[in-house]
C-alpha cells in the first residue's frame, strides 16, 4: 500500500509542470464608462516583452503561472492585471487625474502656489506624450486665472474656499468630463458655472498620445480663493453696543485663573482675530501672553463672545483683522499692594519631593546657581551639588517655569539658592518642597 501512494505521488509531478503554460485573452475597460481602453501597454514580468491593446482593448499572449502582467497608459492608473482561471476575461481600469497642483485667485498669489505651477508646468511639458497647451503649461495657469477673474460674474472677496476641479482633455483636444467636487460653501457653489465655462473656453490644446494614437488624458487642480482682510477701513469692527458693553462684557465672563492669581501674575493680554462679514470670530490667537491661564480664558472668553458689528468698507461690510488688549489686575480686598509672590513661594508650591528620595530616604540641601542680568532674565542655570535621585532634576525643571515677572524682582548678578530637601515633615506635606532660601553671593555683573 505504501509502495502505491509514493508511485501516484511521482506520476503527479509532470502532470503539474505540463498544465502551467495556457493562451489568455484579455480586454481592457474603462471602470466607469466601461469604453475599451486602446492602445494599452502590457508588460510581462517587467522585461522587454510588451504587448499593445487594440483597438477594442483586447489582447492575447502566452501565459505561465506566476507570471506578472502590469497594464499601463497614459490616462489610467498603471496597475497590476490579475489573471483569472478563465482563458477570456475582462480588466477595468481607473482613470488617472495628472495634479496640477493650486491655483489661487487673488492679487497677491501664495509663493508656494506659484512655484508648484512651476515645478508641474516643467514637469508636463517634459513629458513628450501629455496633453499640450499653446507654447507651455504655464500659459494655461495664466489663462485660465485671467479668464475666471476677470468675468463680470466673479467677485475676488467671496469667501476663503478650495474647490477641486477635474477634467479631461480628450482625443481631440476638447475639455469634457469636467467635475467639481461638492460643497457646503454658498460662495464656491457660486462659482462653479464660471470654472466649469471658463475651461470649455480654453480651446488651445493639442492631445495626449498613446503608442502614436491620440487620446485622452486627465487632470486635477485644486482652486484656492483667499479671503480678503481688510486692514484699513471706513468702519472698525465693534462689539455690539460699544466699548461700554465690551468692557462690561469682560467684566461678567472673566474668570482670574487660579494659578494666575496664586502666582501674582497681572498684565494685558493682546488677542488677535477675524472679524467676518457676518460679524462671527475666527483666527482666534494670541498676539501677546502673560502666562499662568491668562491666555486661554482670554481665548475662552473671545470664542463665547455674541457677534460682533462687521467693519464697513466703500459701505460694505468687509472682513478684517483686529487686536485687543484684556487686563488682568489682582485686587485682594485688604488694602495690600498687588506685589509678586517671591521665587520661594513659588517653588514650595511646586517643587515635588522624587518618589526615588522618598523611597530611599534621601535628604539633604543642595545649590542652584544662576545669572539675573539688567532686562531680569535668568540664564546659566545649573545645580552646584546634587543630592542624587532626581531631586536636583526636578529642581531645575521647576527653576524653568519660574513665571519671568518673578525672576525680575530678583537681585541683578550671580545667585545661589540653597534648598533643602527633609522627611521629617508631616505625611500630607512631604511631596512639597518646605525649606527654602535665597542668598546673594554678589551683584556686581
Amino acid at each position: 500500500m505504501n509502495i502505491r501512494i509514493i508511485f501516484l505521488g511521482l506520476l503527479l509531478i509532470p502532470v503539474l509542470g505540463i498544465s502551467q503554460s495556457r493562451t489568455i485573452t484579455g480586454r481592457l475597460l474603462d471602470s466607469e464608462t466601461k469604453q475599451p481602453v486602446r492602445y494599452a501597454e502590457i508588460n510581462i514580468n517587467d522585461g522587454d516583452s510588451i504587448l499593445v491593446t487594440n483597438h477594442l482593448g483586447y489582447f492575447q499572449t502566452e501565459y505561465e503561472y506566476g507570471d506578472k502582467l502590469m497594464a499601463s497608459h497614459i490616462g489610467y492608473e498603471t496597475s497590476e492585471i490579475p489573471v483569472p482561471e478563465s482563458s477570456s476575461f475582462a480588466v477595468l481600469m481607473n482613470k488617472s487625474y495628472t495634479d496640477l497642483g493650486q491655483m489661487t485667485f487673488d492679487e497677491k498669489e501664495l509663493a508656494e502656489s506659484g512655484i508648484t505651477r512651476e515645478i508641474h508646468a516643467n514637469e508636463l511639458d517634459s513629458g513628450k506624450n501629455n496633453v499640450k497647451y499653446k507654447e507651455s503649461w504655464q500659459e494655461f495657469y495664466a489663462d485660465f486665472i485671467e479668464m475666471v477673474t476677470s468675468a463680470p460674474t466673479f467677485k475676488d472677496s467671496l469667501g476663503a474656499y478650495t474647490l477641486e476641479v477635474y477634467f479631461t482633455v480628450n482625443e481631440k483636444g476638447q475639455v469634457r468630463d469636467i467635475l467639481i467636487d461638492d460643497t457646503k460653501s454658498y460662495q464656491a457653489f457660486q462659482q462653479k458655472g464660471l470654472i466649469e465655462e471658463s475651461l470649455m473656453n480654453l480651446n488651445s490644446w493639442i492631445p495626449a498620445t498613446q503608442n502614436g494614437i491620440n487620446t485622452s488624458q486627465s487632470f486635477k487642480v485644486s482652486i484656492i480663493s483667499v479671503e480678503k482682510v481688510f486692514t484699513l477701513v471706513e468702519e472698525s469692527a465693534k462689539f455690539p453696543g460699544g466699548m461700554d458693553a465690551w468692557y462690561n462684557y469682560l467684566k461678567d465672563e472673566l474668570n482670574y485663573p487660579s494659578d494666575a492669581r496664586r502666582l501674582g501674575i497681572q498684565g494685558r493680554v493682546y488677542v488677535e482675530f477675524v472679524v467676518q462679514r457676518d460679524g462671527g470670530l475666527t483666527n482666534i490667537k494670541i498676539a501677546k501672553g502673560i502666562g499662568g491661564g491668562c491666555d486661554e480664558e482670554v481665548i475662552r472668553i473671545i470664542k463665547n463672545s455674541p457677534n460682533w458689528i462687521p467693519a464697513y468698507y466703500k459701505g460694505e461690510p468687509v472682513v478684517s483683522k483686529t487686536i485687543f488688549p484684556v487686563t488682568f489686575k489682582l485686587d485682594y480686598g485688604d488694602g495690600r499692594s498687588n506685589s509678586t509672590p517671591k521665587l520661594q513661594d513659588y517653588l514650595r508650591s511646586n517643587v515635588r519631593y522624587p518618589a526615588q528620595a522618598r523611597r530611599m530616604g534621601i535628604e539633604g540641601t543642595l545649590y542652584v546657581f544662576f545669572h539675573v542680568n539688567k532686562r531680569g532674565v535668568m540664564s546659566d542655570l545649573k545645580i552646584i551639588n546634587d543630592i542624587g535621585a532626581n531631586c536636583g532634576a526636578e529642581l531645575l525643571t521647576q527653576m524653568k517655569n519660574v513665571p519671568p515677572v518673578m525672576i525680575k524682582n530678583l537681585k541683578q548678578g550671580v545667585n545661589i539658592l540653597p534648598v533643602t530637601f527633609g522627611l521629617h515633615d508631616p505625611p500630607e506635606k512631604r511631596k512639597k518642597l518646605m525649606y527654602l532660601k535665597i542668598t546673594t553671593y554678589w551683584k556686581s555683573w
